[in-house]
């Protein structure tokens, strides 16, 4: 049974591919094979698994691994075959064995190294290779009985990695489906801002027609920070359109029922003609909140804005409606301009 699945082919590059090639392929791929745009909800799950795979270092030395066992296999079983035809006609004799395997195969195996865990199969694709080494060292005729054994063995590991590997798939497809479920809440989340903008408009109008009203707070909060339009290099919140334009270049796509620009998978809000925020999902923004001060390096309840700027850089995600920041999956609440909460989803929030 072969369920090994070369990720190199999935993704169209080489194993020597650099960092830079394989997100440029995955990207396309990913656009290509998207459920959203009509693509295959299978292949988009194993695109999405591959880039996880090859993107970080340490899964990918553990995976080239499998990848050169698995590539070796053919030889394997080719050099077993000539190698039987040579003892036959030599008459079996032991002496020989050290020089048994050619050097184009001692050198395929003298490549292979152990490596720590790789999703669970690391420890499986190291076993495999010793199981292999060792049915090709020992293939006398009195040792029959002991290779008969070693070749269950193999069958019963080769076994449970493909369990394993099921598994994985079944964690792949739910991770699918909570990125689905994910997008929907979006989508309600969009329709009920709209409604709240439309019931604040209605609100706005009615305090004009009040002579009694209250006039609007003047304090300023780092999310209502203005726009340098010179810089070219990037936006912040309260950017216009057209400065956004500048910085990022025409949208991938504009949503007419929010007026949201999107940028592959990004997203960029828009209130009145000027940025209101953003989430930054592509990792493909240009954008920036400028950090006042280098020396603060914790934040806590009651925190300003700025502070956390100057602490956490700016963040991916800019929710102006429900006074939320983002970093990666992590939030921070605000009120009034000081922070009321977070949720240290993603373990990188720095926090007193």
């Amino acid at each position: 049974m072969d369920t090994f699945i070369d990720y190199y082919r999935v993704l169209g590059v080489t194993r020597n591919a650099t960092k830079q090639e394989i997100k440029k392929a995955y990207r396309e791929k990913a656009k290509q094979h998207h459920p959203d745009t009509g693509g295959n909800k299978e292949a988009f799950v194993l695109i999405k698994r591959a880039f996880d795979t090859l993107d970080d270092e340490w899964e990918r030395r553990n995976y080239n691994a499998l990848y050169d066992i698995y590539m070796g296999q053919n030889y394997y079983q080719e050099d077993r075959r000539d190698y039987a035809s040579v003892k036959e006609k030599e008459g079996g004799a032991k002496n020989n064995r050290e020089n048994e395997p050619d050097s184009r195969h001692s050198k395929q195996f003298s490549s292979v190294k152990k490596f720590a865990s790789w999703k669970g199969v690391a420890v499986t694709s190291i076993f495999i290779n010793a199981l292999l080494v060792l049915s090709l060292l020992y293939t006398d005729p009195e040792e029959e009985t002991a290779t008969m054994e070693l070749k269950e063995t193999l069958a019963s590991v080769i076994s449970e990695n493909e369990e394993l590997l099921a598994h994985n798939t079944a964690l792949d497809e739910e991770l699918y489906a909570l990125h689905t479920e994910y997008e929907t809440l979006v989508e309600q989340y969009n329709q009920a801002v709209k409604t709240e903008t439309n019931t604040a408009t209605a609100a706005e109008t009615q305090d004009d027609m009040n002579p009694e009203s209250e006039p609007p707070s003047t304090k300023h909060h780092a999310d209502e920070e203005v726009s340098n339009e010179t810089n070219t290099d990037f936006f912040t919140l309260g950017s216009t359109e057209e400065h956004v334009k500048t910085v990022m270049g025409a949208p991938s796509g504009i949503n007419n029922h929010t007026g949201n620009w999107r940028y592959e998978y990004s997203i960029v809000r828009f209130k009145n003609g000027k940025v209101s925020g953003w989430t930054d999902i592509s990792d493909n923004l240009k954008v920036e909140m400028k950090q006042e001060k280098e020396d603060v390096h914790h934040f806590t309840t009651g925190s300003t804005q700025q502070d956390v700027i100057d602490v956490m850089g700016t963040p991916t995600g800019v929710d102006s409606k429900t006074n939320t920041w983002e970093y990666d999956y992590s939030t921070i609440k605000f009120e009034n301009g000081e922070v009321i909460g977070w949720s240290d989803v993603s373990d990188n929030l720095k926090l007193k």
